[in-house]
C-alpha cells in the first residue's frame, strides 16, 4: 500500500470513529429528552389524580356537614342548623377553590412576571390593595356544555380519532375568575424535517385558536392550551406517543389578532411575546 493509500485509510477510520461518537451522543441526548417528557406527563397525571381525590374528600365533608345540619334542625335548634349550613358552604367552597387552583397552576406552569400578574394572582385596586371578591363555584352543567361545544369546534381542524382529550379547567381567582381554561390534547403528524413539523403544528394551532376565539358559544373560555402529540420511536425501536409542544394563549389576546395577515412564523413570535410556547427537544 502506498503512503497516500495508508493516509486515506487512516483518515477514513478516524472519521468513522468520530461518526460513531456523535451518533452515541445524539442517542444519549434523545433518550434523556424522552425521559424528561415522560416524567412531565407522569407528574401531570399525579396532579390530576390528587385533584380527584381532594374533590371526593371535599364532597364527603360536605355530606357529613349536611347530615349535621339536618340533625340539628330536627332537634329544634334552628340557630345551630343555620350555623352548620354556613360552615358547610364556606368549607366546601374554600376546599374546592384550593383544589382547583393548585391543579390549574400545575397544568399551566407559566412564567410569572413582576409587571404582569400570574393567572392565579389576586385582583388589586389602584392603591395596590387586594379587592374582596365573592367566591365562585364552577357549574358542572356549564362545563359539560363547554366540552361539547369545544369538541364540535376542534373537529373542524383535528379529526375525531386524533382528539385524545379535551379538558375544562375552572379559574377560581385572579383576572380570569369565573372563566375557564380549555386544554386540547391531540395527535399530529411529523414531517420530513423538524422545521416542517413545527411549521405544521403552528399552522394547526393558529387555526384552532382563531376558530375557538370567534365562537360565541365558548366566550367563557379565558385561556387556550394546546398540547399536540406525535408518535416517536426510541433507540430500541419502541413506539410511543409524546407531547411535542405546549401552546398557551389568552382569549383576549387572540381576539386582537388580525388572522388574515398571520403566518406560522409570526404566530410563534407572538406566542413568545404574549403567550407561552414550549417545544420538545426532539423537534427543536
Amino acid at each position: 500500500m502506498t503512503y497516500a493509500g495508508a493516509f486515506l485509510e487512516h483518515r477514513l477510520n478516524g472519521l468513522e470513529s468520530y461518526k460513531k461518537y456523535l451518533d452515541g451522543r445524539n442517542q444519549s441526548d434523545y433518550e434523556s429528552a424522552q425521559e424528561q417528557a415522560k416524567e412531565a406527563e407522569r407528574e401531570r397525571q399525579r396532579v390530576i389524580a390528587a385533584y380527584k381525590v381532594a374533590r371526593n374528600h371535599a364532597s364527603t365533608l360536605a355530606a357529613k356537614r349536611a347530615e349535621a345540619q339536618i340533625s340539628a334542625s330536627q332537634k329544634g335548634h334552628p340557630e345551630t342548623a343555620d350555623k352548620a349550613s354556613k360552615d358547610r358552604e364556606s368549607s366546601r367552597i374554600s376546599t374546592d377553590a384550593d383544589v382547583v387552583k393548585v391543579t390549574t397552576d400545575a397544568a399551566l406552569d407559566l412564567r410569572a412576571s413582576a409587571d404582569s400578574p400570574t393567572l392565579s394572582s389576586p385582583l388589586k385596586d389602584e392603591s395596590g390593595d387586594v379587592r374582596p371578591s365573592r367566591e365562585w363555584e364552577p357549574d358542572p352543567d356549564e362545563i359539560e356544555e363547554l366540552e361539547e361545544d369545544a369538541h364540535d369546534r376542534v373537529r373542524g381542524t383535528v379529526s375525531k380519532r386524533d382528539i385524545i382529550q379535551i379538558l375544562i379547567w375552572p379559574q377560581v381567582d385572579g383576572r380570569d375568575k369565573g372563566g375557564y381554561m380549555l386544554e386540547i390534547v391531540y395527535r399530529t403528524k411529523t414531517s420530513a424535517t423538524n422545521s416542517l413539523t413545527r411549521h405544521a403544528i403552528l399552522k394547526d394551532a393558529q387555526k384552532l385558536i382563531k376558530d375557538l376565539s370567534r365562537d360565541h358559544e365558548l366566550d367563557k373560555i379565558a385561556i387556550y392550551m394546546l398540547r399536540p402529540h406525535v408518535r416517536m420511536k426510541d433507540v430500541y425501536g419502541k413506539s410511543s406517543e409524546d407531547g411535542v409542544a405546549k401552546i398557551v394563549l389568552r382569549r383576549d389576546a387572540a381576539r386582537q389578532i388580525e388572522w388574515g395577515d398571520m403566518i406560522p412564523e409570526r404566530f410563534e413570535r407572538l406566542l413568545n411575546s404574549v403567550g407561552t410556547i414550549w417545544w420538545h427537544p426532539a423537534v427543536q
